[in-house]
């Protein structure tokens, strides 16, 4: 079954950088940060197969140094107030020697899905790639406190997988969105894009609409 996203626009300040007036576009770019790759990777594999075809551009692997590192797909969600809503998903695993990839990927982004990794043993790597990913983005205008953000709680289906109040502590979570995930099988992975895309939307200066974007 092909998923319906919906999202409700509310008055606040706007981000230049997304709106297109002359093309009546709104552009986004949604970044998705784990330590761990198959975990980025399953969740843009589940919403390119679960995305009309019609609203999903093709999903490309890019690669360094011969190695797949980061994920890419563009996808069409309906339009809004007259306006086509464009993002571009870009998922990618940020460890000790990855800060040069990421302050690329990283440009112009406009909201972070940070997916956790909920095994035990991954307690370290998370609170590592987090900490580097305040790092890298500290120099820029959308420092980490500046950025809308999601937590994507992931592999809650592993036996003995980390309890969400101690991932929440771990991580610093406030009173951010976050989503219980198995990006494995897709669940809560739509979730989690449907509430960053929200927090994006929210950066746009005008009324709600009667109706909110949707992809069929």
């Amino acid at each position: 079954m092909k998923r319906t996203l919906s999202f409700l626009v509310l008055a606040s300040s706007a981000f230049a950088s997304t709106v297109d007036s002359t093309a009546h576009e709104v552009h986004a770019k949604i970044v998705y940060v784990s330590p761990t790759r198959e975990l980025t990777s399953q969740s843009l594999q589940y919403i390119f197969d679960k995305t009309n075809p019609d609203s999903r551009g093709k999903k490309v692997v890019l690669a360094e140094k011969g190695v797949p590192t980061y994920d890419v797909l563009p996808l069409t969600l309906g339009s809004i107030r007259g306006y086509a809503v464009k993002v571009e998903l870009v998922a990618f695993t940020l460890g000790p020697a990855d800060s040069e990839l990421a302050k690329r990927l990283l440009e112009n982004a406009d909201a972070v899905i940070f997916v956790a990794d909920g095994a035990p043993d991954r307690a370290s790597a998370n609170q590592a790639t987090l900490k580097q990913l305040k790092a890298v983005l500290a120099p820029r205008p959308l420092t980490w406190a500046a950025m809308p953000k999601v937590f994507q709680l992931d592999h809650r289906d592993l036996e003995g997988a980390l309890p969400i109040a101690t991932l929440k502590q771990q991580l610093g979570v406030t009173d951010e969105p976050t989503v219980e995930a198995v990006s494995r099988t897709g669940v809560g992975v739509f979730d989690a894009l449907k509430a960053a895309t929200k927090l994006v939307l929210l950066q746009l200066r005008g009324p709600a609409p009667d109706a909110g974007a949707k992809a069929h």
